[in-house]
């Protein structure tokens, strides 16, 4: 081959790679609002971030029922009605968003057996998940109707270093008086948890801040509010049946 040759074949070869088109990029998730999803009911999350079209769709290790994508759905911002099948257990799972571009990264979503509901400062029905952020010198505060007699449980989780009171109104003297207060603990990651039998009929109000009346933002927090039951521990514990043997 002459030089000549050589140099219009490695032309030809340039213009034809010139063509060819570039891989495209795969979906990529920023924001899940609202982080939760119950089981067996339906509900509309919204998913932001890049490259999320076309033909967007809910990845998770778990039993879908049903989705559909929302209009209006842009690249950065697509509505999703998604339905999970009844028997979900409840835990934190990864979620992605596949189209045809490929898979997204994961994002951490909580699934639960109860209502989920953004927090405001009515909880009108119970149990429920409620769902918020918390910044700076913030104190949040929710209320429900309570029972004498009855047995609640607080469950907070997210917000660093909080502090979280229930307190109620004491009929006799017409004013608030503290039940219990908490403090996230290091033995349950970090959250917070409180449990008490109410003293008598009457509005009870949640309260939440930061320890130190700093906290970072966004600075988004989950609060199980509801008869619930759970353990502290593990009896035997986990180790038990290797001590058993060592001493055998």
């Amino acid at each position: 081959m002459t030089r000549l040759n050589r140099l219009a074949a490695g032309t030809v070869i340039g213009f034809w790679m010139s063509l060819l088109p570039a891989a495209a990029a795969p979906p990529q998730i920023v924001r899940i609002t609202p982080p939760a999803l119950q089981s067996g009911a339906t509900a509309t999350i919204v998913v932001e971030g890049t490259e999320l079209l076309p033909n967007p769709l809910i990845v998770l290790p778990v039993p879908i029922a049903s989705q559909t994508v929302k209009a209006p759905a842009a690249a950065n911002r697509v509505q999703i009605e998604v339905k999970l099948a009844d028997n979900v257990p409840p835990g934190v799972y990864l979620l992605r968003i596949g189209n045809d571009k490929g898979i997204s990264n994961p994002l951490a979503v909580e699934i639960d057996d109860a209502p989920q509901m953004p927090f405001g400062p009515q909880i009108a029905k119970l149990p429920a998940a409620v769902q918020g952020a918390l910044s700076g010198s913030a104190t949040l505060s929710t209320a429900f109707e309570g029972k004498k007699g009855q047995r609640f449980g607080d469950r907070g989780r997210g917000a660093a270093n909080w502090v979280h009171h229930r307190s109620g109104h004491q009929a006799a003297r017409s004013e608030r008086v503290q039940l219990a207060w908490a403090q996230g603990s290091n033995f349950l990651g970090g959250d917070t948890r409180l449990t008490s039998v109410l003293p008598a009929d009457g509005t009870y109000t949640i309260e939440l801040h930061d320890a130190q009346y700093r906290a970072g933002s966004p600075n988004r927090f989950r609060l199980r509010v509801g008869d619930f039951q759970y353990a502290d521990l593990a009896f035997p514990w986990p180790d038990s049946a290797e001590r058993r043997r060592r001493s055998s």
